[in-house]
């Protein structure tokens, strides 16, 4: 069953899972022996913790492998993007904010990643008119 659920939750990842299991049981075993010394005993009150515990840290370790690594510059490019306009919330990045934001990329670069999000659908534009000005959101 626990086999079933890694396999169904793997992504990109595989490697990451392969040791959930493992790190579970040694998880609940630290914990067994720090209740009781001198006689553990792994319960399910306690294994239900490890297990917990371990899928919310493999969980947080996929996301960040998916959002921050990159297999090539490009791929890191648009990841480096992606993420400034993650980090500005729910409203999103206007491209002033863009331009301030990535001083580093040339700006044929940045609008060449920007129209392959859009194109991907990872970002969506939005006009905003705002005082008499436009402005892309």
């Amino acid at each position: 069953m626990v086999r079933e659920w890694q396999l169904k939750e793997c992504r990109a990842d595989e490697a990451l899972w392969v040791r959930y299991s493992e790190i579970t049981v040694k998880i609940a075993m630290i914990e067994a022996i720090a209740r009781d010394p001198i006689s553990p005993t792994v319960t399910f009150e306690i294994f239900k913790i490890a297990n917990d515990l371990v899928r919310w840290s493999f969980n947080y370790t996929a996301d960040l492998l998916y959002r921050e690594v990159a297999e090539n510059e490009i791929e890191a490019s648009h990841k480096k993007v992606l993420n400034f306009i993650r980090k500005q919330g729910d409203l999103g990045a206007s491209s002033t904010q863009l331009a301030k934001g990535m001083q580093g990329m040339k700006a044929r670069d940045r609008n060449e990643i920007l129209q392959t999000l859009l194109e991907s659908g990872d970002i969506m534009e939005e006009v905003i008119k705002r005082d008499g000005r436009w402005r892309m959101a």
